[in-house]
């Protein structure tokens, strides 16, 4: 039932409010997501713990605004950003105004935290809002790609076009070797180092820290990350990790790094090649890397959408890098929280 009239207050999130947020996350998004995967979210991060700011009517949390840190390599600058997420308003309390205010006091919280940077990638809803109220500026979209693997498990594809569909998928390219030296074993600091290789003066981008990796694509996210290490181990060629979406048969690319086309084509490759086998129905990739387009493009992966980059700058002070132009920006994958 709505409430008709504002009847909550704001205030910072507290440890003890962790069970109300994720009953209040299943409320809103559809699904409970667990208390191993808040605590890894939200607990466990390296670059410290998130700003969060919460609607109480009462006794109950009704909304919250949250801020997920993260090291951002602005040019040659290191420095502390967040990405905004887990945006909620209870559907009784929708229409008071609720988002904007937790927004901005989560905000101002934030510069005082010393994070000089935000981003996000809003849904169509929260869009409206940031852009127009909150002084974000839309940079560009991010472009997401999809490697259809076996239709038939999708839960769009008619019953009666299965077969077909998954014939037709097995004459997509696969893009590159699969018979190259590889390993499964994580390696976050092989990674980490092709990472900063290919990290330029004029770049933005999440700073993949071997200590943030190892986080990031750790157990308790839930995604069931897989590792792909194409070449020696202690020096590898490229590295892939793929996810698996725990609510559906799609598969996610959430790393890509190597040191050639063809390395990174095998790792690819490798990817689609185990997803498959595996039983995932779809591999997707969320990318703003130019370097990788023809990667993609020669594995079978088609654009299907994609979204708004947006950002906000809190602090004045010169960075080495323009965080509103849209191509300074290389994003992939891991860099939204869902994949």
């Amino acid at each position: 039932m709505a409430t008709d009239a504002r009847r909550w207050t704001l205030r910072p999130a507290v440890a003890d409010d962790a069970p109300a947020l994720q009953e209040l996350f299943a409320v809103v998004f559809g699904h409970d997501r667990g208390a191993e995967h808040h605590s890894w979210k939200f607990d466990r991060n390296p670059a410290g713990p998130p700003v969060v700011v919460v609607a109480q009517d009462g006794a109950r949390i009704v909304g919250q605004y949250a801020l997920w840190p993260m090291r951002l390599a602005i040019g040659t600058d290191l420095i502390l950003g967040a990405q905004s997420l887990d945006t909620m308003t209870h559907p009784d309390y929708r229409g008071q105004g609720m988002f904007t205010a937790l927004a901005r006091e989560c905000m101002d919280l934030a510069t005082q935290r010393g994070i000089e940077v935000l981003f996000g990638f809003p849904n169509e809803a929260s869009y409206p809002a940031f852009v127009g109220r909150l002084d974000w500026d839309h940079t560009g979209d991010v472009r997401q790609y999809s490697r259809m693997l076996k239709p038939s498990l999708h839960p769009r594809t008619p019953a009666w076009a299965g077969a077909l569909s998954d014939a037709a998928a097995r004459w997509l390219p696969r893009g590159g070797r699969t018979d190259v030296p590889v390993s499964g074993n994580p390696a976050p600091a092989e990674l980490s180092r092709l990472a900063a290789a290919r990290h330029d003066r004029q770049t933005c981008a999440v700073d993949r820290s071997p200590e943030y990796l190892a986080w990031r694509l750790g157990s308790g996210s839930g995604q069931h990350y897989e590792w792909v290490v194409v070449g020696p181990p202690e020096d590898p060629h490229a590295v892939a990790v793929w996810g698996k979406d725990p609510f559906s048969t799609r598969a996610r690319l959430v790393e890509l790094e190597g040191r050639t086309a063809d390395a990174l084509a095998s790792a690819v490759a490798l990817t689609t090649q185990n997803a498959l086998q595996q039983g995932r129905s779809e591999l997707l990739a969320f990318a703003q890397r130019p370097d990788l387009r023809a990667v993609l493009r020669r594995a079978g992966f088609v654009p299907r959408g994609g979204l708004p980059l947006i950002v906000r700058k809190q602090t004045g002070r010169l960075m080495r890098g323009n965080v509103h132009r849209h191509s300074a920006w290389s994003v992939f994958g891991s860099d939204l929280d869902t994949y």
